[in-house]
């Protein structure tokens, strides 16, 4: 039986040409300026203690400790992960942010990301535009009486109202197998009618972490797909959104998302991914299984959704 965990999520919006976070982070967070003589360092703000109890509020800037890109965290909320490397279960708070990014596109819509509270690295800027991102003052004011500084605009609450349902994940699913851990996080689409008949959509992003010294590639993915209505099928490829991604030391993540469609309401997901070795040998490494669930009474996707 896997371990539940309560924690929290947030929608987060991040930043592009951000490197990898440094493994000890320094007081001062720094990032890459071109100029013609090359490239050098400029400071960009001062990290911050992590939270170790509680949630990173609206307008949190953070660096991301995996994928190292800059952010700043748009909402939180709680979340439930289900965790096949635990026992039993566990109550544990964490936190999932929907931030927005400039660097990663991993989602429905076009640069937010969804990050985990322990994969933040807060720090503070005085910076009235610290991050540069088409929605950024759209969606956030400067206000030097808040802490953080920045605001959520009227805009922002009525945008977070109208697609908090598909935007607030509920379900976190992870698992480990030899040093590899998978963590998927599924989310409702809406559902279309086609040819008489009704197709529900699910999007889903996958989240790939040698959490090993040694490299591997993978190589291949075998999908299993379960639908209510009493079908399954079985799903073979080649890496997957087109990659055949490496995971390294040095580079030792990789995220992707991609859909799938049923002519039910709902069903299951399930697999493994297929890993080779640096002597051309392989391994499996499990995908946990997940169901698709959805909302009936929802036909269409929000605006801004892409399919």
């Amino acid at each position: 039986m896997p371990g539940q965990h309560l924690g929290l999520g947030c929608c987060v919006l991040p930043e592009p040409g951000a490197g990898s976070a440094p493994a000890h982070p320094p007081n001062y967070l720094s990032a890459p300026r071109n100029r013609p003589e090359g490239k050098v360092l400029e400071t960009v703000g001062v990290f911050e203690a992590p939270k170790q109890h509680g949630k990173y509020e609206t307008g949190q800037l953070f660096l991301h400790s995996v994928f190292g890109y800059r952010g700043i965290v748009l909402f939180p909320w709680q979340a439930r992960l289900y965790d096949r490397d635990v026992a039993s279960p566990v109550t544990e708070k964490r936190l999932l942010s929907c931030s927005s990014m400039e660097k990663f596109n991993g989602f429905s819509f076009s640069g937010l990301d969804y990050v985990s509270h322990e994969d933040i690295l807060p720090y503070s800027s005085t910076d009235q535009v610290p991050i540069q991102h088409e929605l950024f003052e759209r969606f956030l004011m400067y206000d030097q009486t808040k802490v953080p500084p920045f605001v959520a605009r009227d805009t922002l609450c009525a945008w977070q109202e109208k697609n908090h349902p598909w935007l607030e994940l509920s379900d976190v699913h992870r698992e480990t197998t030899e040093n590899i851990r998978v963590t998927v996080i599924p989310f409702y689409m809406g559902m279309r009618e086609a040819q008489n008949s009704h197709v529900y959509w699910w999007r889903y992003c996958i989240r790939l972490e040698n959490l090993d010294s040694e490299v591997v590639q993978l190589r291949e993915r075998h999908w299993r797909i379960f639908s209510l209505s009493g079908t399954l099928e079985t799903v073979r490829g080649r890496g997957v959104v087109g990659r055949e991604p490496v995971l390294s030391k040095e580079q030792p993540a990789f995220q992707y998302s991609s859909h799938v469609s049923l002519q039910a309401s709902s069903g299951h997901m399930w697999g493994t991914f297929r890993f080779e070795r640096p002597d051309g040998s392989h391994f499996d490494v499990r995908i946990p299984p997940f169901s698709l669930e959805s909302n009936k009474d929802e036909k269409t996707p929000p605006s801004g959704l892409h399919w």
